[in-house]
C-alpha cells in the first residue's frame, strides 16, 4: 500500500525516473574516474538536484539528457577539490 502511494504524484514520478536513468548516469561518471563510491556519490548528488529541481527536470525535452550537464559540472567539482 505506501508503494501505491508513493507512486502516485511527484515523488512516484521522480522515483521513476531514478530507478530508469541511475544506472545510466554513474556508468557515465564512472567511466570519467573508476572509483565505484565516488562515482555514486557524485550520482547521488546529480539526482538530488533533479529532485531539487524535479519541475524544471520535467520540462526539458530530454529528461534522461539535462542530468549530465549536472554530472559533469558535479564531476568537475570533485576533480577540483581533489
Amino acid at each position: 500500500m505506501a508503494d501505491d502511494f508513493l507512486m502516485r504524484g511527484p515523488e512516484g514520478e521522480f522515483r521513476e525516473f531514478y530507478e530508469k536513468h541511475f544506472e545510466v548516469v554513474y556508468k557515465y561518471i564512472y567511466r570519467k574516474i573508476e572509483n565505484r563510491q565516488i562515482a555514486e556519490d557524485i550520482a547521488q548528488e546529480t539526482f538530488y538536484l533533479a529532485f531539487v529541481r524535479w519541475r524544471e527536470v520535467e520540462l526539458h525535452p530530454s529528461m534522461q539528457g539535462g542530468l549530465f550537464p549536472t554530472a559533469y559540472y558535479k564531476l568537475l567539482e570533485y576533480q577540483r577539490r581533489i
